[in-house]
């Protein structure tokens, strides 16, 4: 019966897969060894919400010539504008002119984590929306040398062409009281005399 309870309790955490990002782009980034990250977004979310949980998978959209490598990356704010990297894939080839969806990743977020990519070959990384709150940032970096997080240089009015699903729980909010007390006076919800009007019939 304790199981029971708790499977179907209305407050009990659920497992729930959420989609963060948006796999959409035109035209190719310079084929250089690249770091890139979603800095802020309106619209489709690039951040990873509380409590956090687990990337199981990747996206992106191809052009003509993409071929790749591309990598997921995931960047945690240290300060106001600093970044560490905290997760990424091997880089991988991709299939030009293709949405190459479920790519495999498994790596651990938290809450406020911001999703990026890594290019180490020709590739879509972006895609031209205008709002001004779109920005993502890229550094060039060699594969041996370490992440610079706080030297992003900064796109205005672009998102990232990536998406994941992310494994999460979600706890719902406790049901509604039935709007009485211990004594059973009302604790300012009508719910309470209803109640309390049904008895007396």
């Amino acid at each position: 019966m304790a199981l029971v309870a708790m499977l179907f309790s209305a407050n009990a955490a659920l497992a729930a897969s959420v989609p963060l990002g948006a796999a959409s782009g035109e035209g190719s980034c310079p084929a250089i060894p690249t770091d890139y990250i979603q800095l802020a977004s309106v619209g489709n979310t690039f951040v990873v919400p509380a409590p956090g949980g687990t990337i199981t998978s990747w996206s992106i959209l191809t052009a003509s010539a993409d071929t790749g490598p591309v990598g997921l990356e995931v960047w945690r704010p240290a300060t106001a504008s600093t970044y560490t990297l905290v997760g990424s894939t091997t880089p991988v080839l991709l299939a030009p002119n293709s949405f190459n969806t479920n790519l495999p990743a498994s790596i651990a977020v938290t809450g406020g984590d911001l999703l990026g990519l890594r290019l180490e070959g020709a590739a879509t990384c972006g895609h031209f929306t205008g709002a001004a709150g779109d920005r993502y940032g890229f550094w060039p970096r060699a594969a041996s040398a370490p992440p610079v997080g706080n030297s992003f240089l900064i796109v205005p009015g672009f998102q990232l062409d990536v998406s994941v699903w992310l494994d999460t729980t979600i706890t719902p909010p406790p049901p509604p009281t039935s709007g009485c007390d211990a004594t059973g006076q009302s604790n300012g919800n009508d719910d309470c005399q209803q109640t309390q009007g049904r008895n007396q019939n």
